[in-house]
């Protein structure tokens, strides 16, 4: 999984690297470190990758459930 491809996944989602790794449920440090190439996502990291890009509606979803937990 490239670093490009990383961020195109998350242009899918129109957000900001802590938000997108926030919706990912992982750290921005590690999000970060994938997105600018000093590391690689481990298996685990690629198929959540993947899950996002090929059904974004999953997570959109889970980020209108936390928006609205917040407004709450």
């Amino acid at each position: 999984m490239t670093p490009s491809r990383i961020k195109s996944i998350r242009a899918i989602y129109k957000l900001t690297q802590e938000s997108f790794a926030s919706l990912l449920d992982i750290s921005y440090n590690t999000y970060r470190n994938w997105e600018i190439g000093h590391r690689n996502p481990s298996t685990s990291g690629v198929a959540l990758l993947v899950l996002a890009e090929q059904k974004p509606d999953v997570f959109k979803k889970k980020a209108a459930r936390n928006q609205k937990k917040i407004n709450n």
